[in-house]
């Protein structure tokens, strides 16, 4: 028997999405793209914060369809501002998010070389731990 190895991807998300995340206010994670791979684990690097892997959340779900429809879905537990929202997808035909399930806070942060990373990336990378 062959035990599946999770798949795991490290985005940079901006501090007060990760506090939202925490709290449990912001139940999606916006993308204009999602991840070809199948992914199950986000690994949460805090922009604009502490510089520093502070947890991880499970992916229970995606979803990807017209920005309003996103919204219309989403809005009760999207943890951003509707703005903020449709100005992030402007332009886009398409929009996406991530359906967060359970999210683990790390007690201590972590680095980047934790994880083998060595610069921030501008979208995400895939990471074991």
């Amino acid at each position: 028997m062959t035990v599946m190895e999770k798949k795991k991807i490290l985005y940079p998300i901006k501090k007060k999405y990760v506090k939202r995340i925490f709290d449990g206010t912001k139940a999606y994670e916006y993308r204009k793209h999602l991840c070809k791979d199948d992914i199950d684990t986000i690994v949460i690097y805090e922009s604009s914060g502490r510089g520093k892997v502070v947890g991880e959340c499970q992916i229970v779900g995606r979803i990807c369809c017209e920005p309003q429809k996103l919204w219309d879905l989403t809005r009760e537990h999207a943890g951003i501002e509707e703005k903020d929202f449709f100005e992030y997808f402007k332009d886009c035909e398409k929009a996406c998010a991530y359906v967060i399930g359970d999210v683990n806070v790390f007690m201590t942060p972590k680095t980047l070389e934790d994880y083998g990373v060595n610069c921030i990336p501008q979208n995400y990378i895939s990471v074991s731990y």
